[in-house]
């Protein structure tokens, strides 16, 4: 829809805006995944204050559980928090998930949720 307002058919591959819309992607994913499962989930972002600001687009916590998602439209590129996450959040997992490696991500997500046995 957006890309009829602006105008814009061209290919993903090619637009500028891809970073974006990869994003809005992902995020409506998790949002209509939460909902369906009733969990309750809440989404948040990291952004550091610092002149070199360190960010990751998507922090979901659920029943206590969080874990981040750092969205990229290419597979190898990975999420750059800066030390300052690692230091408040140690063992939260940072996924960095791109259109190559969707489903590969959204699994091990759904691992890291399954409870302790």
């Amino acid at each position: 829809m957006r890309a009829l307002q602006i105008n814009n058919l061209d290919p993903l591959s090619t637009r500028q805006d891809k970073g974006a819309l990869w994003e809005n992607f992902f995020f409506m994913e998790r949002v209509k995944y939460h909902s369906y499962r009733q969990d309750f989930g809440r989404m948040y972002f990291w952004r550091t204050s610092k002149k070199k600001s360190n960010e990751l687009d998507f922090i979901e916590v659920v029943d206590g559980k969080m874990e981040t998602f750092e969205c990229r439209t290419s597979p190898t590129a990975k999420a750059k928090p800066g030390p300052d996450f690692h230091k408040a959040y140690p063992d939260c997992p940072i996924r960095t998930v791109a259109p190559a490696t969707f489903l590969q991500v959204w699994l091990e997500s759904e691992e890291y949720r399954k409870p302790a046995v």
